[in-house]
Parts: structure tokens; sequence; C-alpha cells
């Protein structure tokens, strides 16, 4: 069983407000802040990292819970946005030219930054009664190093969940939280870090960011996550030892929209095994400000949605910075 990762609080007493500003480098990286980048190197990074320093905003402190998590099975779906060295790939997540966008040529990735709207998500309704279909729905958006070649991956984001009782919403809530971990085929061995006492509401806006930290031999030895809410104006952030057996390189970067759908039973019809389970009900979601910082301190911006069972969208250079997803039906005969 791989080990789990050691994840904590700063150990250092912070005050409510840090004034980033003031603080250096080495004093960012203690508190676990966002890591501030270099404005000839990361221009856009910076403009980002300058309007949450301008905001100034509340340290929480707070618990972190392991627990098991991501349970993987065939109704996942979702959407991988990696980054590319500013080209546009065409075709579907399957095809080689897609692939050919995570590949990294010089230096590795340190770095992950991105912006997006959590999700107002909903249940999925019975197309023929029109009543909810009952089960526990979650919901995924983070950003994250590795995972899309790479079978170890560090995620920082927010799960969302939607419990279904007797066709009525009983439950809906967000969690903050890390995932550092090494992909198994068994789901026990796979734990999630919350991050409790940091309060995120549907059609929040937050921003995240993982910053990971190499020894001399190339091996990923800890790394840090930082979590922004813009809608509150406070932040938080943990430390995270990563244990030998989970080999982050630092070879992609992506951002991530994933759900999962309960089964669908004997009340939802006869659906063959060969069906996917649709996109679980997000509404839609806009991601922006979407950056990886090379080793080198250069960044790498988001510029095309690979996209698993949902709607193709256009590219960086007819969008701009924004990526929007939005939940694709899907009629089941």
């Amino acid at each position: 069983m791989p080990s789990v990762p050691s994840v904590r609080p700063p150990v250092i007493n912070i005050p409510s407000r840090i004034i980033p500003h003031e603080r250096k480098d080495q004093e960012l990286e203690r508190l676990c802040f966002f890591p501030r980048p270099d404005p000839d190197l990361a221009p856009i990074c910076r403009k980002a990292w300058n309007e949450i320093a301008d905001a100034n905003p509340e340290y929480v402190q707070v618990e972190i819970e392991c627990q098991e998590g991501l349970y993987e099975s065939r109704n996942w779906s979702g959407a991988i946005l990696p980054t590319t060295r500013g080209q546009t790939y065409r075709g579907s997540a399957e095809s080689p030219e897609s692939f050919a966008a995570t590949e990294v040529s010089s230096d590795e990735y340190r770095e992950v930054f991105g912006t997006w709207i959590v999700p107002n998500a909903y249940p999925i309704k019975d197309l023929r009664t029109g009543k909810y279909i009952d089960g526990t729905y979650e919901y995924y958006t983070w950003v994250g190093i590795d995972g899309w070649k790479n079978k170890s991956a560090a995620k920082i984001g927010v799960q969302s969940v939607v419990v279904v009782k007797d066709h009525k919403i009983v439950g809906r809530y967000n969690r903050a939280a890390v995932l550092v971990m090494e992909q198994t085929d068994d789901a026990n061995e796979i734990r999630i870090h919350y991050f409790n006492k940091f309060n995120v509401e549907f059609g929040d806006t937050l921003t995240g960011c993982l910053r990971i930290f190499w020894d001399d031999s190339g091996r990923a030895v800890r790394c840090y996550g930082t979590l922004y809410n813009r809608g509150s104006c406070q932040w938080t952030g943990a430390e995270i030892d990563v244990p030998p057996a989970i080999t982050i390189k630092g070879i992609s970067t992506e951002w991530i929209l994933a759900g999962k759908t309960p089964f669908w039973g004997a009340e939802a019809g006869s659906i063959p095994p060969w069906a996917e389970l649709p996109f679980p009900n997000y509404g839609s979601s806009v991601f922006y400000h979407g950056a990886a910082i090379e080793n080198t301190g250069k960044e790498v911006l988001m510029s095309r949605a690979l996209l698993l069972d949902a709607e193709d969208i256009p590219s960086i250079s007819e969008r701009g910075d924004q990526i929007v997803l939005k939940y694709p039906h899907l009629y089941l005969q």
C-alpha cells in the first residue's frame, strides 16, 4: 500500500492579514501563500498574484481531515485542460495530436495556477419521470500537476457533493481539499485531505495553486497548496510531504472538472454495460488565469481543453483566457 502523504497547515503562527506585498519570497513559502511570479518571465501570473496580494485576504487556519477518496468507477467523466506550448491541437482527447499537448521538451513544471467558478451542481433527472435519480453525486474542480500521463498526481480544489434520497435533495455542500496520490486499482489506497473550516459556497470564485519542490536527485519531496476564495476574501494553505512511493515528475499540469454519478439501477431503465453514463449536471463552469510555471520561472498558459464526455470548445486563440464547459444533455434510448 502506498504511503499516505503528510498534509498539515504551516507550522508557524500566521496573522489574519499577512500583507503579501511586504513579504519576502521565502516568507511566502513558509506561510504557504501563493508564490510570487517573476514579472518578466510570468507576467500573466504576476498580474493575477498582484490582484490577490492587493486584496490582502484573511487567513483561515484549517483542520486537515484525511479520508478515502476518489472512488473510481466507470461512471466517472470529466474534462482535462492541459498546458501546451502555445499551440492549438485538433481532435479529441484520444487523438495523438491531443496527447502531444502534454509533452514537455525541457524543464519540468514546478507550479500550476488557476481561477475557476465553483459549479452550481445539481443531480440528474430521470427523463421519463422528471424526478431526481437517487444516490450521491460527486463533482471535482481542481488544478493539478501530473496525472495525465504520469500515474502520480498532486491536485488542489473543491469536492462538491449532492445527496438525493426518495428523489429529493437531502444534502448539498462543498469541501476544499488537496490530493497527492499514486494512481492505483484499489480505491481504498487513495486518500483525500479536506480543509475543514474553509468555507466554499456554490458559485464562489476560487484561485488554486500547487508548488512542487525536488531534491538533488530529481524526486519530488514536498509541495504546498494554496486556495483563495474571492467571495469571502479568505485564503488557506497546507504543506505536503511527498512519500517515495508517489513519483510526481512535473511533466504536465491540468485544470480538471470531474464527476461521479450514482449507478443507474432498474429504476432508470435498462442500460447496456457498454453505455456511457452522462456527465453530472454542472450547469456551466469557467476557468481563467490558467498557467503553469516551469523550473526556469517561465509561464506556460492554458490554451486548449481536451474534453471527455463534454462538448468541445474553441481554442484560447478564439476565446481569450477563458474556457467554458457546459453540461451536455445525454439521452439514452
